[in-house]
């Protein structure tokens, strides 16, 4: 299974999300800010890999969540939203 992400900026992120993530962030520190702001994803993790296998373990989430694969340029974070 081979999902294409979107490249989105940290600014593209915190507009969707109402975060403050900064390209110094880690990545624990970046995901911190989405889950303190309640965001709604799947998995999220710096490997594109690991969230192509969460999915392949539920494939019928994508559909249901309506699942959107973002890649975050600046700090190299992988992520499936919804």
């Amino acid at each position: 299974m081979d999902k294409l992400f979107d490249v989105w900026s940290i600014e593209d992120i915190n507009r969707m999300f109402e975060t403050d993530i900064k390209a110094s962030d880690t990545f624990s520190e970046a995901v911190d800010k989405i889950d303190d702001a309640d965001g709604s994803y799947f998995y999220v993790s710096m490997n594109k890999q690991d969230v192509l296998d969460a999915l392949s373990c539920e494939p019928e989430l994508e559909k249901a969540l309506g699942l959107r694969f973002i890649f975050i340029d600046e700090i190299g974070i992988y992520i499936a939203t919804y």
